[in-house]
């Protein structure tokens, strides 16, 4: 679904290690336009941008579209509300966490239904203990038994914890997907991406559209000017040209056809807004496959 709403004004974020700043981004996104021969709107923001995109001059260059959408949703992401950047930040943060522990999760689940016939025979021998422990006449006195762990928490709690492993990966998941689809240009349902650093992203996409070394280095460092510094980011552009990293895109497979398979990648890269170097996976994330550059 496309964004219509706009943040234009000031922009504040902290940019990662790997990723460039809202300031950066919007250097960026003007030399974009200038490849499309385009001065886009000031203050660049993902809406001015947005709109440069559907500029006659912008869509007969693919690449140079494929390269401002990218823009265009990392500068839509740094002008959310703070409070949704907490958020996106803070859920990628247990996500990773989250996937980091599943070999363990998945022991604990095979474990609590290994052991859930045992359990639940300790439950009701707990259960009998308790119910014999005193006669009628000392209940009628007023005592009560109690043992812990009671039979209920014995039989309930490994069933609890079973419940939850499965749900909180789930809805972690799709929150991750919600706060990563919110400021995207286009986004589906049916897609989770996995993408690279987005200058190697841009990279690969103006490559593929033919433009050189220079011209990208041009583009993507824009604080490099001439000399080592120059050098120094051609260097960093040329391996991020080389680099083995690619956008990974989950879809659930309809068919195991070849067709239908190629018309499913197609589709994939033409609603995600993708460049080229596009890995396409069948059926849905999982540890292994999170990790491109292997």
């Amino acid at each position: 679904m496309r964004r219509v709403t706009s943040r234009c004004g000031s922009i504040r974020s902290v940019a990662s290690a790997m990723e460039p700043g809202p300031e950066e981004l919007q250097e960026i996104g003007r030399r974009l336009c200038a490849l499309a021969g385009l001065i886009p709107e000031e203050p660049v923001c993902a809406e001015t941008l947005q709109h440069a995109l559907h500029s006659p001059a912008c869509c007969e260059k693919k690449h140079v579209v494929l390269a401002l959408r990218m823009v265009a949703d990392a500068l839509a992401a740094h002008e959310l509300p703070p409070e949704l950047r907490l958020l996106r930040q803070r859920v990628d943060a247990y996500a990773d966490w989250l996937e980091h522990g599943n070999e363990l999760r998945v022991q604990l689940a095979a474990a609590i239904i290994e052991a859930q016939p045992m359990l639940d025979e300790e439950a009701d021998t707990r259960a009998d203990a308790r119910a014999n422990a005193f006669t009628d006449e000392e209940r009628a006195q007023g005592l009560v038994a109690v043992l812990w762990p009671s039979p209920e928490s014995v039989r309930h709690f490994p069933r609890e914890v079973l419940d939850v492993l499965g749900r909180e990966v789930y809805a972690v998941t799709w929150l991750q997907k919600v706060m990563h689809d919110l400021p995207r240009l286009d986004a589906d349902h049916r897609i989770f991406a996995r993408l690279t650093p987005i200058k190697t992203g841009i990279t690969k996409t103006l490559a593929a559209g033919g433009y050189r070394l220079p011209e990208i280095t041009t583009v993507l460092e824009p604080r490099a000017k001439s000399g080592p510094k120059r050098k120094q980011a051609r260097n960093t552009v040329r391996r991020r040209l080389e680099s083995k990293s690619k956008d990974m895109l989950y879809v659930r497979a309809h068919s195991s056809g070849p067709a239908v398979a190629a018309e499913n990648e197609e589709t994939a890269r033409s609603l995600a807004g993708l460049g080229t170097d596009v890995r396409v996976v069948f059926g849905g994330p999982s540890k292994n496959a999170r990790k491109p550059d292997e």
